[in-house]
């Protein structure tokens, strides 16, 4: 039947759809007929019989069945993988074929344990231990050995000795997250040796809480050589798993008692399996007799029942021996029958644990082999990494060192447990093939694990399948190009390469070229770029610091002046100025003579720099100020700052302000900074070595009149030499810590960031700023190398002003600053001036106190309006501010003339 091109119509729903194509695929071995439908109007049903008519009017019929459209998961269950196949079931069946397989989990279980090693001497339910480190899991998994395989059996003692022991029983806080065993041992320090608290576990019941029973070693008498000084286990106590031998049992956590009232019970624990009891408590009590019987009484209790057997010691030694409890009147009186016993006495109870009666045991024979299967009892959960595993065996074989048969290692310890890929609940199921002729939905269930997944199959007459492409139509790697008989066309290449086409382009035509096809040539550029911002990537222009800071965007510097308390915010490009604005300083021009002896007269002009509103020029540098924590004398001088320094190898620092005995060693001079380390963003401490400042220059005249003469010449200019001399200070004893100083050798009369590019500032405390251009307030590419510079020094004006007589009746003194105006119309207060500043009325021009004399720089080399000098600018009458978070950085401003050579 071929309903190819027509439009079908269902015979019940009334539904129709126009057949685009038709195809015939197996499911099995039956043919399907499968419609290829668009157009929809109405919704056909299951069953239904659709018609169609032909252009030459025959009318063609079909049935429509149904198919599995897809699976709704109500509950995910546990331990699924992906790929794991589900079972489709029809309950009619009348269905077919249809299959589907987990698409997706949660994959936070344990769901695939492989045995690449079966090992040898294993028995059914020993448990598989698994090792959470580093999982995450919130749940344990748990699983245990199911089947054997290549059994053997041997002759073992099954008989139960037990003794009659108190134990304790509390509630927890936390699970051990493994599987506990009876017998493991518990202390209260991750270390077994090193508790003071002990116990073995009677049982352990996981629930909400979870509930341990324990026998407490404190228990034990004096004459334990084992456990001495141990102390009760108690309310809120942490407790650690280990195994018989001690060792910390792999993946368990620790757990804390939270119980107020420990429940103590009779119990009789079995002794056989495990190796603990050598050192039960042997409780001393007193007896009295009437007749035969013997009443014994325990103030702390006995926890005996009628019929059990019991070890006496009587003070009466002819009574010893091992009796029957008759009765049991409480918990702390028993009864046993002796003939002719002592009156009264005292009596020790000694644990029954050390009867070789061999002819009293029961032997049975236990099946041992390899493991075949496995079994989950929890597949865990929250895991977030795969757990490692180890299987050995709780059972007779678990302290036997026997050589297994051709599998190495131990019987009971040498297999091998592998975890798969991590699954979990069902979150998403792929259908892969939907079958065909089902009248109801099929039911659709998975394997069943600890808990199986409840699944829904829904039924439907059409799917939508996955899309494929027909062809190379749109794809980029598509072969089709745009018809243009010349470049995009069948019969034309492109060969590409790091040179031009003129330079090869004869020789592929005489040898390669293919008749009938057109050469293109296109040029491969070749270039290494690296378009690197930031570190690795690590960070972005977005980043902040700790304290929430934008790392790379916002950065706060203080500029201080003796002058301006001038403060500029880089990272919101505010600037808030107070300056005094002096106009008459920038018409101030002077000639001056200078004459060299041995030398000729020239002429100088001295003039300040142009710089805007009158301003005489400004030029910044650097500074840094650090407090030394400790300094370690000695031939080697090492300085601890309370902070990191931030200085780099053989950065001239100077060191000012130490008080003690002999600390004028180092007070005022400069020295090298060494030893610094490759990290000086965390380091505090360098090394100092001396540096030779000598300004003395001996010149030889060889000529004329002056030959032999050894003329001393002292000038500013002179740069340093250094000498590899670490400084020593031994004899210098330092009372209070002072101060290390490091001034820049840079300057520029704009604030450009190459003035800080390798220094290690705010929140860039581990990255040198990288070297982003800024604007110079002033155009410096006039100066070069040997220029020469005069820095004004730094003044206090002081002005006294006395009002004598006012015209009036009074004669007014002026005694303090304030605002108010004096009897006349003159503004009063005038104490302190700025550094430079002019007095405007003249009358005091001679009242100049100097904080630091005027010096010369001489310029070594220039870039980007920065000014680079032979010496760094000397940090004494500098003021300074240590910011909280400027690292003891500052910009700091000189005002400066130019000296140059008149024309």
């Amino acid at each position: 039947m071929d309903f190819n091109g027509l439009t079908i119509t269902g015979g019940t729903s009334s539904a129709s759809a126009f057949v685009s194509n038709v195809t015939t695929r197996k499911v099995g071995t039956v043919p399907v007929v499968e419609l290829v439908v668009t157009t929809f109007v109405g919704t056909f049903v299951v069953g239904e019989t659709i018609t169609a008519t032909t252009a030459a009017g025959t009318e063609l019929s079909a049935t429509l069945t149904g198919m599995l459209t897809d699976v709704t998961i109500v509950n995910g269950g546990e331990g699924y993988s992906v790929d794991e196949a589900l079972t489709v079931t029809d309950a009619t069946a009348v269905g077919f074929g249809a299959t589907a397989k987990v698409k997706t989990t949660s994959a936070d279980q344990v769901a695939i344990l492989t045995v690449p090693v079966v090992g040898n001497g294993y028995q059914v339910n020993d448990p598989i231990t698994f090792n959470n480190a580093g999982t995450n899991a919130v749940v344990t998994a748990e699983a245990k050995v199911a089947t054997l395989a290549d059994t053997f059996t041997v002759d073992v003692v099954s008989t139960l000795i037990t003794a009659g022991i108190e134990t304790k029983t509390f509630d927890l806080t936390g699970a051990f997250g493994v599987t506990v065993s009876a017998g493991y041992l518990l202390g209260n320090n991750a270390i077994y040796a090193n508790s003071t608290k002990k116990g073995v576990v009677i049982s352990y019941t996981v629930a909400t809480p979870s509930v341990l029973t324990i026998y407490d070693m404190f228990n034990e008498n004096t004459a334990s050589t084992t456990s001495p000084g141990l102390v009760a286990w108690v309310n809120t106590d942490t407790m650690y798993l280990f195994n018989k031998t001690g060792t910390a049992v792999l993946g368990a956590f620790s757990v804390t008692i939270n119980d107020t009232s420990f429940v103590t019970t009779t119990a009789h624990v079995a002794l056989n399996s495990t190796n603990y009891g050598a050192n039960f408590a042997t409780p001393d009590g007193t007896f009295t007799s009437s007749g035969t019987t013997v009443t014994v009484t325990y103030s702390g209790g006995h926890n005996l029942s009628v019929s059990d057997s019991i070890k006496l010691d009587f003070s009466t030694g002819s009574m010893n021996g091992t009796y029957t409890v008759a009765t049991v009147p409480n918990a702390t009186t028993f009864t046993v029958t002796i003939s002719s016993p002592a009156a009264s006495g005292t009596v020790e109870m000694i644990p029954i644990i050390s009867s070789r009666i061999k002819n009293a045991l029961t032997f049975t024979t236990q099946t041992f082999g390899k493991v075949a299967t496995i079994s989950y009892s929890s597949h865990g959960s929250g895991y977030e990494a795969k757990p490692t595993t180890s299987l050995t065996s709780l059972g007779y074989y678990s302290t036997v060192e026997t050589r297994s048969d051709g599998v190495g290692g131990y019987y009971g310890s040498n297999a091998t447990i592998a975890v798969g890929d991590l699954g979990g609940a069902v979150t998403g199921i792929t259908i892969t093939e939907p079958g065909f002729g089902y009248e109801l939905a099929p039911a659709v269930t998975g394997a069943q694990h600890s808990t199986a997944a409840t699944l829904t199959g829904i039924l439907g007459i059409t799917r939508i399948k996955d899309g494929k492409y027909s062809g190379e139509s749109g794809m980029p790697s598509s072969q089709k190009k745009i018809q243009d008989n010349d470049y995009y066309q069948d019969y034309s290449y492109v060969l590409k390469t790091t040179d031009s086409v003129d330079v090869w382009r004869n020789d592929v035509l005489k040898l390669l070229h293919p008749a009938g096809y057109k050469l293109f040539g296109e040029v491969l550029i070749e270039n290494l770029l690296n378009t690197q911002m930031f570190d690795r990537g690590l960070n972005n222009i977005n980043t902040v610091d700790a304290t929430g800071m934008s790392t790379y965007r916002e950065m706060t510097f203080f500029f201080e002046s003796f002058i301006t308390g001038l403060q500029v915010d880089m990272g919101e490009a505010f600037v808030e100025i107070e300056a005094q604005i002096d106009s008459l300083i920038a018409s101030l021009e002077t000639f001056a003579e200078i004459t060299i002896k041995g030398g000729t007269t020239q002429t100088y002009l001295i003039n300040r720099l142009a710089a805007s509103n009158g301003i005489p020029a400004e030029m910044f540098s650097t500074l840094f100020v650090k407090d030394s924590a400790s300094v370690s004398v000695g031939t080697t001088t090492t300085i601890t700052t309370s902070t990191p320094h931030y200085f780099r190898e053989d950065d001239l620092v100077s060191l000012d302000d130490f008080v003690g005995t002999n600390v004028s060693l180092i007070n005022g001079y400069m020295y090298k900074a060494t030893a610094i380390g490759n990290n000086p963003a965390t380091n505090n401490t360098f090394v100092l070595k001396e540096v030779d400042e000598t300004v003395n220059l001996v010149l030889d005249s060889s000529e004329g009149a002056n030959q032999g003469d050894n003329i001393t010449m002292e000038d500013e200019t002179t740069t340093f030499s250094f000498e590899d001399r670490r400084v020593d200070t031994t004899g210098m004893l330092i009372t209070t810590q002072g101060k290390v100083f490091r001034s820049g050798k840079k300057a520029s009369s704009g604030i450009l960031i190459d003035m800080y590019s390798t220094e290690y500032i705010e929140g860039i405390k581990t990255k040198k700023i990288f070297e982003y251009l800024h604007t110079s307030a002033a155009d410096l590419t006039g100066f070069s190398s040997g220029n020469v510079l005069d820095v004004s020094g730094r003044h206090v004006d002081i002005e006294s002003r006395m009002i004598q007589e006012d015209g009036g009746s009074n004669d007014d003194f002026l005694l303090e600053d304030g605002t108010t105006n004096s009897p006349n119309s003159s503004a009063i207060g005038y104490l302190l001036a700025d550094e430079g500043q002019i007095d405007l009325d003249g009358a005091n021009d001679a009242h100049q106190l100097a904080i630091t004399p005027a010096v010369q720089r001489q310029v070594t080399s220039t870039s980007n309006n920065i000014l680079t000098f032979n010496r760094p600018f000397d940090y004494k009458g500098v003021p300074y501010t240590q910011h909280p978070h400027n690292q003891g950085f500052g910009l700091y401003k000189h005002k400066v003339d130019q000296r140059v050579l008149a024309a």
